[in-house]
């Protein structure tokens, strides 16, 4: 529950909303950044504070519906 706080303390300033996902052992945080600028400012901010056990996913949607690519 810390990471999570933490890392939406990092976030609100960059994103226009928040989702949570999963229960128990695990969970997953879908962000959706305003600009892909304020994408990769996020990346950089969690990355600097080196958080445990978070991984970074990267998706973008298009006009043509939505298009999920990871690296």
């Amino acid at each position: 529950m810390v990471n999570i706080i933490l890392i939406l303390t990092f976030l609100i300033l960059y994103v226009v909303g928040v989702t949570l996902a999963g229960a128990g052992g695990g969970g997953f945080l879908a962000a959706l950044a305003k600009t892909s600028n304020d994408a990769r400012e996020c990346e950089e901010l969690i990355k600097k504070e080196n958080i445990p056990n978070v991984s970074l996913f990267s998706a973008q949607i298009d006009r043509h519906g939505p298009v999920i690519s990871f690296s």
